[in-house]
């Protein structure tokens, strides 16, 4: 974190789509359906995850995503999200990347 003008900024990592895509097909990543609309609606940036909705990566496939420290990958329905471990709120998503 640093400060500017009183301000705080968070450093947040910065995701490679397009390779994390590539990663997904090359390991064969699971395909799943997209969420309920309702539920899904309550995913997004900056907010916490829901309870009970997500799974984590098994396999070869874990061990190859982009690791950042204080992050997790988590699959959720069709949607690839990364959530700061400590709060669980997601920090980014990728829509549709397991369908």
């Amino acid at each position: 974190m640093r400060e500017s003008h009183n301000k705080q900024y968070v450093d947040l990592p910065r995701v490679n789509e397009r390779e994390l895509l590539r990663l997904l097909r090359q390991f064969n990543a699971p395909a799943a359906e997209s969420l309920p609309p309702g539920i899904q609606r309550q995913i997004q940036r900056g907010k916490p995850l829901p309870p009970g909705i997500a799974k984590r990566f098994d396999g070869s496939l874990a061990g190859h995503l982009p690791r950042y420290p204080g992050y997790e990958w988590e699959r959720v329905g069709a949607d690839v999200v990364l959530i700061e471990a400590a709060t669980r709120v997601v920090v980014d998503i990728l829509v549709g990347a397991l369908r």
